[in-house]
């Protein structure tokens, strides 16, 4: 059996802060379930970590979530809502 586990949660939204994600369209996890993504990547169970766990494992230090959440704390030209 092939399990995926990653220690980040599913990345579901693209980074227009200066990382290249890609589009929205682009990101496996955006627009796929759980079991979606399981039969798309041929593996019997996908584990991610909970976004307030890799808050609480990063302790006071302030990061950006957007690409994990949605929510973009500055606008975005262009953006008008991401969803």
């Amino acid at each position: 059996n092939v399990y995926l586990a990653s220690t980040c949660p599913p990345i579901i939204s693209p980074c227009f802060y200066g990382i290249d994600f890609p589009t929205k369209s682009e990101l496996v996890a955006a627009s796929r379930t759980d079991k979606e993504l399981e039969s798309y990547l041929n593996v019997e169970k996908v584990f991610y970590n909970d976004i307030s766990n890799l808050h609480e494992a990063l302790g006071k230090m302030n990061f950006c979530r957007s690409c994990l959440n949605s929510e973009y704390p500055y606008p975005v030209r262009g953006v008008h809502h991401v969803s």
